[in-house]
């Protein structure tokens, strides 16, 4: 069931790029219902699907902001995000820093739960 749902993530960021798709598209990609999908993610990957991605699309921002010369605004359109606020924002939210400050600490770091790498690498975001 969350592999089907991935499935649908993989198609979509495919053929359109990196983008987020609403509880009811990833419950319809499974085949169950958003409640049902929501406590399968919960309890084998301790938050729900729309969550689970949106920080995987954060993670592989911060592999983008250590890793490349890429500007904020441009690493926030190539992750699909409605604009460089929006990332910020959410960036924020999930590793408590900004991401050009992120960006210049050298000890600046964010981990995933074994569970999300093994989603991240079933979407082979990471």
């Amino acid at each position: 069931m969350i592999i089907r749902s991935l499935g649908a993530v993989r198609s979509r960021w495919q053929s359109e790029g990196p983008s987020q798709l609403s509880l009811s598209e990833l419950a319809a990609a499974a085949g169950v219902t958003g409640e049902y999908l929501c406590r399968v993610y919960g309890r084998h990957v301790g938050m729900g699907p729309v969550s689970a991605i949106r920080t995987l699309r954060l993670y592989r921002a911060a592999e983008l902001l250590s890793s490349t010369n890429l500007g904020v605004a441009e690493i926030a359109n190539a992750l699909g995000f409605a604009n460089e606020f929006h990332f910020s924002r959410s960036f924020r939210v999930l590793t408590g820093w900004a991401p050009s400050a992120f960006r210049r600490d050298p000890d600046a770091r964010l981990e995933l739960t074994v569970e999300l790498r093994q989603l991240g690498g079933l979407l082979r975001l990471l």
